[in-house]
């Protein structure tokens, strides 16, 4: 699923995706904020191994490199929000 998101945001030339644990994906295209409808919000759990989903449910962000075919290599900071498990991609 996270895959498919990234994908489509890059083809919507989006700089941004801002994810969320059961919400859809937010992405910034020209400056402006745009949910991605119709899109399932993807587990950003499986992104972390254990320890690192410790630490960021314990307060603290942790910044990945995550490589998206089509796409590139893209960094990403998953961190623990008010609305749960939350993730910003820059494209």
């Amino acid at each position: 699923v996270l895959t498919a998101v990234l994908q489509r945001a890059a083809a919507m030339r989006a700089s941004d995706v801002h994810l969320t644990q059961d919400r859809e994906p937010i992405l910034r295209v020209a400056g402006e904020l745009r949910a991605l409808a119709g899109e399932e919000p993807p587990d950003l759990a499986a992104l972390l191994d254990e320890d690192q989903l410790g630490r960021v449910l314990g307060g603290h962000a942790i910044d990945l490199g995550l490589d998206v075919v089509g796409v590139g290599r893209l960094r990403v900071n998953v961190y623990h929000s008010e609305d749960g498990l939350s993730a910003a991609v820059r494209l």
